[in-house]
């Protein structure tokens, strides 16, 4: 298939014929596609791009999906097999159509082919071949949509700058009379561009129009002053000034070439230009190739980077040489701003036909709101999409995950996690040879390899730029020397000042007048762009001449006694010009400003609200103090989940910080900060269980930052009522977005802060209870943050040996025959987290029943389960009543009880879905889809599968999606559609592996192997399984002992239908050992099939049929005889012993079998597990 954007949206077959795509959102959903150029877009972000909000559709998702398998539909028609172009993938969709057969990237790479070629008629060829793909606007079916604006501005751009170029290649060739004709046109559309102006100009004197080419630039000159207050720029001024001189050199080069190029070819002296923007082309369609787009999360710029060009090539420059480069310099010099052009020019860097130096993306690690303790590789994770769920340390993880790729990561503010920062750099950059690190900071990270770049200010007038002269009264004099503005205008530092300024006073503009006291402020201000940012700001309101005055006086200030001495030069600066702007505010405006220094990545309105009033501001009045501070350029605002967000740039907060402290307001405002972020996670908490958990995570999530320097507040101060409160709120977040080791990390925080002192009402309560919740709450992230992190992963050193741990179960006490949940829990041996007292709150109690089951102890889970299910009824939590049901389903999965399964398991369901709440809908539905799966409704199973994955998509939990996905490709296996249950497995792994969750690629992993031994690959199954094996038996939680009954059982049949008795016997005894750990009566039968597989491979075919009746008794006594479809093996084996032995003979031995209780068998097969806790349950 072949695609056209640069023009009305356009699809081919191969061979030519056009394909017709007639739904207008089909066409849409098309263009999204093709503008992601082959990366995956969620369906959330497609959602919102195709229908805005006011027009979305009653089911999005759903209609989603609909115009996804049109799309998918009008390709197969078209093509055989092109309906797999459109791929689901990652919680969204991609088109996977190579680069080539894109017409824009035909474009681009003819564009890049044609700036390399030297010779200009063989350029002018090359760029006229490229703009010949043009059939009108780019994606002009939906190029007023906001998706699609930023890609057709580019692609608009890009065109320009070609016939921009193919122009001066034309002049270059001599074609000056048809060019001036056909850039008349293009010139009125776009008066602003300097360079199409020149060639116009240009082409029009070489023509013999020289009247006409002055009056052009007369024309660029008034659209300047008035649209942007400027002049034109150095180069086209030059241009005009050797017009009027009549320079013979803008002939020379002309008539040269011309001469030469008639000589060779007179034919072709006339040759038209290519189709300008916005008119068609008479070849158009061919695709062509270009390289996607590597992904990246730098912001795009607001504004334009001006007077960097020479430091914008040495950086790019290094980049292609070094590994790591780091931008030093003062505060507000623009270290960032360059930084990240840099990137993002080294993003889109590809020549033609290649994926250019970091297909992996460029990714941007914001440091400057963590504090000196933090660990960087934190924020860097975050920003590389690399999550804590496996549970080793970061820094291991990070370089795992960066070991084989090319990308450069951009660490932004160093400077004060300098110590923490080297090192994990130096480490970095030596396990990932294709990284590149570029680092902005006011100190270098002294590691090796490492080239320092000292980012300069800006350039200055020349010295002999006279300042503004003023009278003996100090008003402005008469300038009789005022410097003309083509020589200011060489200066970054005014061209910086004057787009600004322009910006802030609509019709400044430089003139004579104003031109020495320009060149003072820019001088005064040593050419620091915040400096000359904030000071343009007050230009409506002072002018420049009063500004330059000003400026002056600050200086004079900094010189005098009292300032600090101690800090660089270039830091006095940037404070003069900062305290300058500081005093020009109101007393008001400085408290608000000042207080806001304790928000950590910028706040709410409500927020501001809450800790910037006081006995001297009215919180009414907040709002009007912030948005004066915004327009003065102190306080800057982004987007946020539910409006604007406010912050302060990193120097203007770091001097606002030091009055708050002078002022005597610091422990006042960080206690309100703190306050405020605790009433906000406690207002939040209870959301976090409803049907608008979704916006209030999002609220969360954009706090985070707050929140950890809330925690950090009251645990520094010994307010341990506030960290304790703070923690539990914010407990239940931090579950739900995987982040268990930050859980763990702050309850242990909150815990160890210092007694409080009485609670507010005076009660010894009000301290007791919070710290017993949270005591719960963090036995329970402990659960799960070390049972992921025990063991290495799959082939790695420090894994478990090769002697499973259950090979000889340890010798212990059975518990009580109709004992409880909680006497098993209470007598079960001491490992586990101490039980809770009664003071924690149910939640928390439930919390760590939850973690119990899944990593713990069982008995210990249903003990929980049990008690929080009572406390939860009794007070009406139908929340808590709903979760704490599904906990005992999974007891009762683990112990085999399928009507208690079915029975909890369904109840919680109806009640999450009364409730609105997903999350556990989710589980319930797992527990769900376990039971349909074990009682062979395979229909159903799927079904809740499917539906489920469908729901952690939209709801972007990735970890629940793999789960699902791998559930739902089991189910395809047992019904026998192997392709497609390895194609979802495959899905469910790659989700898993991207991020970082070795549990379920463990679950993808083994599904896997066991589609491929049903397949009759024996040698990939044991490439899947065995590794996993190793895994389960380092891990020392409760999972353990069912994931190596399981892996053992699936590689003791491989072993025996390969005819190696001996291995197959020790892994189905292992099996077994571990299915009696377990407490799983289906896992103890699966074992005993495999040991009977054992017994017939050496003949011994009486005890192979006996152990075959107790596996059958064992599932029937659990209520899950074995399935149709999971009864191969047991088949195979069965016919084996059968023909050996006789029909009746068999029959017989087999219901002697039933009757034989497990323990009989136990002598032979598993010695010494008749004492593993539980086993008793099993006979």
């Amino acid at each position: 298939m072949r695609y056209g954007v640069l023009g009305p949206l356009a699809v081919w077959t191969d061979a030519g014929e056009p394909v017709r795509v007639a739904e207008r959102k089909v066409r849409a959903l098309l263009a999204d596609l093709l503008l992601h150029e082959g990366r995956t877009v969620s369906a959330g972000r497609l959602v919102d791009d195709l229908w805005p909000p006011g027009s979305r559709p009653a089911n999005p998702a759903a209609t989603l999906q609909t115009r996804v398998w049109q799309l998918r539909r009008a390709h197969a028609t078209a093509e055989p097999g092109a309906r797999d172009l459109v791929v689901r993938a990652h919680g969204g969709y991609r088109l996977a159509a190579p680069p080539e057969s894109v017409d824009a990237g035909r474009f681009a790479a003819l564009l890049a082919r044609a700036r390399t070629v030297e010779d200009p008629e063989k350029r002018a060829a090359g760029l006229r071949e490229a703009l010949a793909l043009w059939r009108g606007g780019a994606y002009e079916d939906v190029a007023d949509q906001d998706f699609a604006r930023a890609a057709v501005a580019r692609l608009e751009e890009t065109r320009l700058t070609a016939v921009e170029e193919l122009a001066h290649a034309r002049l270059a060739l001599g074609e000056h009379g048809p060019l001036a004709a056909d850039l008349a046109d293009l010139v009125d559309r776009h008066p602003l561009r300097e360079r199409l102006r020149a060639a116009h100009m240009t082409a029009l004197y070489r023509a013999g129009r020289q009247s006409e080419a002055l009056a052009a630039y007369g024309d660029l000159r008034r659209h300047l002053a008035r649209e942007l207050g400027l002049e034109p720029g150095p180069e086209v001024a030059s241009l005009q000034r050797a017009i009027l001189a009549q320079d013979p050199a803008l002939l020379a080069a002309g008539t040269e070439a011309a001469g030469a190029r008639t000589a060779a070819d007179p034919g072709r002296a006339g040759t038209a230009a290519a189709p300008a923007p916005g008119s068609a082309s008479p070849a158009a369609g061919t695709p062509g190739p270009a390289p996607a787009t590597p992904p990246s999360n730098l912001p795009a710029p607001v504004t334009e980077l001006i007077g960097r060009d020479r430091e914008l090539t040495d950086v790019r420059k290094l980049l292609h040489t070094e590994r790591l480069v780091t931008l030093a310099g003062p505060g507000g010099v623009g270290k960032t701003r360059l930084a990240l052009e840099a990137a993002a020019q080294a993003l889109t860097d590809s020549p033609a036909g290649l994926p250019g130096d970091f297909p992996d993306g460029v990714w941007l690690a914001e440091l400057a709101g963590r504090r000196c303790y933090d660990d960087p590789a934190d924020v860097i994770a975050q920003a590389l999409g690399v999550h804590d769920t496996e549970g080793r340390p970061t820094h291991d993880v990070l370089a795992d995950a960066v070991r084989a790729k090319r990308l450069l990561l951009v660490l932004d503010n160093c400077e004060h996690l300098v110590e923490a920062v080297a090192p994990l750099t130096a480490r970095l950059l030596r396990a990932a040879p294709g990284l590149r690190i570029l680092a902005t900071s006011q100190e270098q990270l002294a590691i090796a390899g490492e080239t320092l770049y000292a980012v300069p200010p800006l350039d200055l007038p020349h010295p002999g730029t006279p300042p503004a002269p003023t009278t003996a009264a100090g008003t402005p004099a008469a300038s009789t020397t005022a410097p003309a503005a083509a020589c200011l205008h060489e200066s970054s530092a005014v061209r910086l000042f004057l787009a600004r300024a322009a910006a802030a006073a609509p019709g400044f503009q430089l003139e004579p007048g104003n031109a020495a006291a320009v060149a003072a402020i820019c001088r005064r201000l040593d050419g620091i762009p915040l400096a000359l940012e904030l000071a343009a700001t007050r230009v409506r309101a002072l002018g420049v001449h009063h500004l330059a005055e000003r400026l002056d006086d600050r200086f004079r200030l900094l010189a005098a006694p009292g300032t600090r001495r101690d800090a660089p030069e270039r830091q006095r600066t940037l404070r003069a010009t900062i305290e300058w702007s500081w005093e020009l505010l109101t007393p008001a405006e400085q408290a608000v400003l000042r207080r806001l220094s304790v928000f950590a990545t910028g706040t709410t309105l409500p927020a501001a609200e809450a800790v910037c009033a006081g006995t001297d501001i009215d919180p009414a009045d907040v709002a009007g103090l912030l948005a004066r501070l915004v327009d003065r350029s102190l306080v800057v605002t982004t987007p946020g989940p539910g409006g604007p967000r406010y912050g302060l740039l990193e120097s203007v907060a770091a001097y606002a910080l030091e009055e708050l402290t002078a002022a005597g307001e610091h422990p006042r405002a960080l206690h309100r900060h703190a306050t405020h972020y605790t009433d906000l996670a406690e207002r939040a908490a209870p959301h976090l269980c409803t049907r608008t958990q979704t916006p209030w995570l999002t609220v969360l999530d954009a706090e985070s930052a707050n929140l950890r320097r809330a925690l950090d507040t009251a645990t520094t101060t010994g307010a341990a009522a506030l960290a304790l409160r703070l923690a539990n709120a914010l407990a239940w977040y931090w579950f739900l977005r995987g982040r268990h080791r930050e859980g763990t990390r702050a309850l242990t925080r909150a815990l160890e802060t210092g007694t409080a002192t009485r609670a507010p009402d005076g009660g010894a309560a009000g301290v007791t209870v919070p710290r017993a919740t949270a005591a719960a709450w963090h036995a329970g992230f402990a659960l799960l943050d070390s049972a992921i992190r025990t063991p290495a992963r799959p082939g790695e050193p420090g894994g478990a040996g090769t002697d499973g741990p259950y090979e000889t179960p340890p010798e212990s006490g059975t518990p009580p025959e109709n004992g409880t949940h909680e006497d098993s829990a209470r007598h079960s041996p001491g490992d586990g987290p101490e039980f809770p007292g009664d003071d924690a709150d149910t939640r928390a109690v439930w919390f760590l029943a939850f973690a119990e089951a899944g990593f713990g102890s069982i008995p210990r889970a249903g003990a929980l389960a049990d008690r929080a299910l009572g406390e939860f009824r009794a007070r009406g939590d139908r929340w808590g009543e709903a979760a704490a049901l599904v906990v005992q389903a999974t007891v009762a999965l683990f112990r085999g009880e399928l009507a208690v399964l079915a029975r909890n398991s369904a109840t919680a369901a109806r009640i999450f879905g009364e409730l609105g709440e997903d999350w556990g809908r989710l589980e319930a539905g797992e527990a769900m889809a376990e039971h349909a799966e074990i009682t062979g409704d395979y229909a159903r199973a799927a079904r809740l599968h499917r539906d489920d994955a469908r729901r952690a998509e939209e709801l972007g939990l990735w970890a629940q999606q793999s789960y699902r996905l791998t559930g739902l490709g089991r189910i395809t296996m047992l019904t026998g559609d192997l392709a497609e249950s390895r194609r979802l497995h495959e899905e469910a792994r790659a989700l898993a592996v991207a991020h970082f969750d070795p549990v379920g690629e463990e679950f993808a992993e083994i599904g896997l192997g066991m589609v491929a031994r049903r397949a009759g690959r024996p040698e990939a199954a044991e490439a899947h399984l065995r590794p996993w094996l190793e895994w389960w038996r380092g891990l020392d939680c409760s999972a353990a002992p069912r994931g190596v009954a399981l892996i053992a059982a699936e590689l003791g049949f491989i072993a025996e239908q390969r005819g190696d008795a001996e291995e197959a016997r020790a892994l189905q005894r292992e099996g077994l050992a571990a299915a009696l750990a377990s407490e799983d009566p289906r896992a103890a039968a699966l074992a005993l099939e495999g040991l009977a597989g054992v017994e017939t491979l050496t003949g011994n075919h009486l005890p192979a049929a006996r152990l075959l009746g107790t596996a059958a008794a064992l599932r029937t006594a659990a209520g899950a005889p074995l399935p149709t479809a999971e009864r191969g093996d047991v088949d195979r084996i069965t016919a084996r012993a059968t023909k050996a032995m006789g029909r009746e003979a068999f029959a017989a031995a087999h219901e002697e079998g039933q009757n034989t209780p497990l323990t009989a068998h136990l002598s032979t097969h598993a010695p010494g597990s008749a004492t593993v806790p539980g086993c008793h349950r099993l006979h």
